[in-house]
C-alpha cells in the first residue's frame, strides 16, 4: 500500500493564499525547513478524481526490484506548482516516465491536523 500521509509546511507561495510545501514523511524532516512548529500540518494526499482540479503535483515512483535499488511504490517531490516538480529532474520528467521509473501525478492534499 502506498504511503499517503505526510507532514507539510504552511507558507505563502503566492500572494493570493497560503499553501503547503516541504512535504515529508515525518514532522522532523519538515522542521529542517522551518523553525516555526505552528506552521507544520499533517496531511493526506491522493490522486485527483476526474473533473477535480488541484495545484499540487508530485512524483509517483513505481516499485523497483532491481538489486541495490529496491524500494516500494511511493509519492514524493510534492509541490504546489508543476514547474517546481519538473525542475527536480535533470533530464526532464518525460525521460524518467519513458524509462518506466514513475509518473507525474496531480494530487489533492487534505489537511488532517
Amino acid at each position: 500500500m502506498i504511503n499517503d500521509i505526510f507532514y507539510a509546511q504552511k507558507m505563502e507561495w503566492s500572494k493570493d493564499k497560503e499553501t503547503l510545501s516541504n512535504f515529508y514523511p515525518s514532522r522532523g524532516q519538515v522542521l529542517m525547513c522551518t523553525n516555526d512548529k505552528t506552521k507544520i500540518v499533517k496531511v493526506r494526499v491522493r490522486p485527483v478524481k476526474p473533473g477535480e482540479k488541484s495545484i499540487y503535483w508530485g512524483w509517483h515512483e513505481f516499485k523497483c526490484t532491481e538489486k541495490y535499488l529496491e524500494h516500494e511504490e511511493s509519492y514524493s517531490m510534492i509541490w504546489p506548482d508543476f514547474r517546481a516538480l519538473a525542475m527536480c529532474f535533470t533530464y526532464g520528467i518525460k525521460a524518467e516516465e519513458e524509462a518506466g521509473k514513475g509518473e507525474r501525478i496531480n494530487l489533492v492534499v487534505e489537511v488532517l491536523e
